[in-house]
């Protein structure tokens, strides 16, 4: 009776030490403030305007003549897709933040 009980407690202590290396790994993490959230998308959505607003000045040339044009307008969509999809990732209610970095 006393061997199981010695097994069952080193299996507990083994156990424990897995989950503190568990914990020890993991990032740390915390919620975004509600406000601080609000503000950064804010700030996306303004830089969407102005990145869209360059973007259509190149739309209305039908034939894109120069190589840096083609560039731009590439550059630009890359740029529109991005924030888009930050943007998206923000709307969320829940966001977590990883403060290893």
């Amino acid at each position: 009776h006393q061997v199981k009980q010695d097994i069952q407690s080193e299996l507990d202590y083994i156990k424990g030490l897995h989950d503190q290396d568990s914990q020890a790994r993991a990032p740390p993490v915390q919620p975004i403030n509600e406000e601080e959230r609000l503000k950064i998308l804010e700030g996306l959505k303004a830089q969407w305007e102005a990145v869209n607003t360059q973007y259509q000045g190149l739309t209305h040339i039908t034939i894109l003549e120069s190589e840096g044009l083609r560039y731009r307008k590439e550059k630009y969509e890359a740029e529109l897709s991005l924030l888009e999809r930050d943007i998206e990732r923000l709307s969320k209610n829940h966001i977590m933040v990883d403060l290893s970095c």
